[in-house]
């Protein structure tokens, strides 16, 4: 599939109007992605509509990653309750749930 951006970069043969706007592109692509947490769209002159909705499946991702290490931590934590392992052996690593 090629990306075409602007009409000065459409082939011989098909109309303006096949063109897509690259930006909608992207946002209907990543629209379902559920594991990308970063894209650079510094040089993909998409609009701002389209960028804002990108940065929004992004930050729905990141926030989804967050809430699923969080609950691993709180099922480690109640396993490790539940065998009797002394409080200060189970207390979690707070520096793995900060995403940067």
């Amino acid at each position: 599939m090629q990306l075409l951006v602007s009409p000065a970069e459409v082939p011989t043969g098909v109309s303006a109007c096949a063109v897509q706007d690259g930006g909608k592109q992207l946002q209907e692509g990543i629209d379902g992605n559920r594991t990308m947490l970063q894209m650079d769209l510094r040089l993909t002159e998409c609009g701002q509509e389209s960028e804002y909705c990108i940065n929004q499946v992004l930050q729905r991702n990141i926030e989804r990653l967050r809430r699923t290490r969080l609950s691993q931590l709180e099922a480690e934590a109640t396993a490790a309750v539940d065998a009797g392992v002394p409080t200060a052996v189970r207390r979690p690593k707070l520096g793995s749930l900060l995403l940067v």
